[in-house]
């Protein structure tokens, strides 16, 4: 009995052992046919050697492909398109701006021959400078019909469409009429007077500069009546050159320093004030900057150093050097030259009574009636025969001078400063005594320096009193003038004072 159960129990399990191989056997099989049929296909044809089909895994990478090509073609043809159509604009943006142009230069240009397009030959033409630009444009909307104000797009306001249909609006024919018949707008001053201030308590005591600030160092008694004297010169040259008459203007521009505020009333004293077209302070003109309080062994020490190191260029710790002086002497002159390109007439500008004045200077300001007065008569701050001073420091005004006739710095170390208060003239040249179109000249070009200011500018050499400095070659070198002299020298040479 015992043995008959252990033989079916042996029986079961060899059975089910029987089973379970066969099973493995038929997964093992069904996987072989699976992988089989799963292998790429590239390894398949390794093995047979044969050729790849068509409508297998290689004839979807060239379908593919086919389309790739499809789709860089389609893209290709769409930028030539687009660039085709580029090109077309910038034609037709190139047909306007020559249009523009043919338009402008009707407007500004004369006839072909000796009046022509000065710019041509490499030089200015004052025809077309922005200001003369504006101006006649300025004249020509005057006369013409006001347009309808624009109506706003949507989604913009009202400010901005009626600007960009300004700019896409084509020259109005009145615009166009008054271009033709464009003239000079600039109103010349006759003459350009610079004037150092008179003496001041700098000039004679170095030492006040130890504890005066230099922008209120005041004008000493002898440097009061310089400056008064200095008015009557000016005045007799004035009259002299209106043939006797009083029928001119003055338009002071002044440094602010009280030495400066107080020469220009000085020089006002001897003046009518109806003379007086208008003052006005200009920051741009003051003296250079020494430093703040100035200690006279250090400054001594410093102006030394300047010597060896260059004059011009040579900055002052706390302060500035030639070089910062000219770069505001620069924007102060091109603001001045774009206002008489402009032919502008600003309202008349007064100053309020400095603090620094003394009381004997109280009398040489004109009241507020007079000012008011003054300014109704005058028809523009250059015109009536109308001319310009303006009342500065040494160094200012041969840097101004340096900045007018375009000096090279070794022109400009080669002259010496004016004396206090003698007047240095700029004459406007008749337009007539002028080669070229005088329309066409720039500012500059009307002005000479007059015989009596060359010989009181030591240094100066007749090449750098008028537009001869602005030609190539006019530039001389001054290299010998301190040639073996030593830094202590030099500065002996040079005064050895306050500049």
């Amino acid at each position: 009995m015992r043995s008959a159960r252990r033989s079916s129990a042996a029986t079961r399990a060899a059975a089910a052992l029987c089973g379970q191989r066969r099973r493995r056997a038929a997964r093992l099989a069904a996987a072989r046919r699976g992988s089989r049929g799963a292998r790429p296909a590239a390894q398949r044809r390794k093995r047979s050697g044969r050729a790849p089909s068509p409508a297998g895994a290689g004839g979807r990478g060239e379908r593919g492909r086919a389309a790739l090509r499809r789709s860089v073609a389609e893209l290709a043809a769409t930028v030539r398109a687009q660039q085709d159509g580029l090109q077309q604009q910038a034609a037709a943006l190139a047909r306007l701006q020559a249009a523009v142009e043919h338009l402008q230069g009707a407007a500004v240009a004369p006839a072909a021959g000796p009046g022509g397009d000065m710019r041509s030959s490499g030089l200015f033409d004052a025809r077309f400078h922005s200001a003369s630009r504006r101006a006649a444009a300025r004249r020509a909307a005057g006369r013409a019909t006001p347009a309808a104000p624009a109506r706003a797009a949507p989604g913009r306001p009202a400010r901005w469409t009626a600007s960009a249909e300004l700019r896409r609006a084509p020259p109005p024919a009145a615009s166009l009429a008054a271009a033709r018949r464009a003239r000079d707008t600039r109103v010349l001053p006759q003459r350009i007077i610079l004037v150092r201030h008179a003496q001041s308590e700098g000039n004679v005591n170095a030492g006040a500069y130890t504890y005066i600030p230099d922008p209120q160092v005041p004008l000493t008694a002898l440097g009061r009546q310089q400056a008064y004297e200095a008015g009557l010169a000016i005045r007799r040259h004035m009259e002299e050159a209106a043939g006797g008459s009083d029928a001119f203007k003055l338009f002071f521009f002044a440094s602010p320093y009280a030495r400066s505020l107080q020469t220009c009333d000085n020089i006002r004293a001897a003046f009518d004030c109806s003379q007086v077209a208008g003052v006005q302070e200009e920051v741009q003109l003051r003296e250079q900057d020494f430093g703040n309080f100035q200690d006279a062994e250090g400054k001594q020490r410093e102006k030394l150093e300047r010597v060896r190191y260059g004059r011009f260029f040579y900055r002052f710790p706390n302060g500035e050097s030639g070089a910062d002086v000219y770069d505001r002497i620069t924007v102060f002159s091109d603001h001045l030259i774009r206002d008489i390109n402009a032919g502008a007439r600003p309202p008349c500008v007064t100053r309020a009574p400095s603090p620094h004045r003394g009381a004997a200077e109280a009398g040489a300001g004109r009241s507020a009636a007079a000012a008011a007065d003054a300014c109704a008569r005058r028809a523009g701050r250059f015109a009536n025969n109308t001319s310009l001073v303006l009342v500065t420091h040494g160094l200012a005004l041969r840097i101004f001078l340096m900045r007018w006739f375009h000096w090279g710095v070794d022109q400009f170390m080669s002259v010496y400063n004016p004396p206090n208060a003698v007047p240095i003239v700029l004459e406007k040249v008749d337009a007539a005594a002028l080669e070229g179109t005088p329309a066409a000249l720039h500012t500059k070009s009307f002005y000479r320096l007059s015989h009596e200011s060359m010989a009181v500018l030591k240094g100066l050499t007749p090449d750098m009193c008028g537009n001869a400095s602005l030609l190539p070659g006019a530039c001389g070198s001054h290299d010998e003038v301190f040639a073996g002299e030593s830094a202590a020298e030099q500065w002996a040479e040079l005064g050895g004072g306050w500049v």
